[in-house]
């Protein structure tokens, strides 16, 4: 399963597509990633992930999830959003993921 998510740059394209820390965050722990792709395009940043299984279940319970991108892993300043309320989305996903046959 992919994620893919858009956020505005905010000007920071520069950053955003040289930054070589991207983390998923779930309930304020973050994942460390890799981008399978990455754009700014009309000043949003785009951006893919290949989510890994435990990423997916993790998701699924998950009642806020993220994504940002840092100098480093640990920087304290980051770009993205690290908090996006996801309780109703992850029951969704939930009924994704079976829908798809997937697999635990």
């Amino acid at each position: 399963m992919v994620l893919y998510i858009i956020f505005d740059a905010k000007g920071h394209d520069k950053e955003l597509l040289s930054f070589p820390a991207h983390s998923l965050v779930i309930d304020d722990q973050q994942y460390p990633m890799t981008s399978a792709w990455k754009e700014v395009a009309n000043g949003w940043f785009n951006s893919e992930y290949i989510l890994t299984t435990q990423q997916l279940l993790a998701i699924g319970r998950a009642k806020s999830v993220g994504v940002i991108v840092q100098g480093g892993y640990g920087a304290p300043i980051f770009l993205g959003f690290d908090s996006m309320p996801f309780e109703d989305g992850a029951a969704k996903l939930v009924g994704l993921l079976k829908s798809c046959s997937f697999e635990q």
